[in-house]
């Protein structure tokens, strides 16, 4: 059986401009300086330090772990942004 391809035509107009404001927007944007990559790598610290400074305790005490730390964990890598969001979501299949 043969495949034909079907032509779409043009996407609607508002579509089309936010889609060349989304290009142009990752095309022109410059690669963030040390200071701003430093600067990320302490707000990481700070989130992260909560839950890594009491997984010594949620190791030994499964009540503490079940009830308190997991939310803990949930709760930071909700703050740290949607990358790591979504690397919980994979981590948790």
């Amino acid at each position: 059986a043969a495949v034909r391809s079907v032509a779409r035509g043009r996407p609607p107009p508002l579509r089309e401009i936010i889609g060349q404001r989304e290009e142009a927007a990752l095309v022109s944007e410059a690669p963030p300086g040390f200071a701003s990559l430093v600067g990320r790598a302490v707000v990481l610290a700070l989130i992260f330090s909560p839950p890594m400074l009491l997984s010594w305790l949620a190791w030994l005490w499964p009540f503490f772990r079940n009830r308190v730390w997991y939310r803990m964990l949930t709760a930071s890598l909700a703050r740290a942004g949607t990358a790591f969001i979504k690397w919980g979501q994979w981590a948790s299949c």
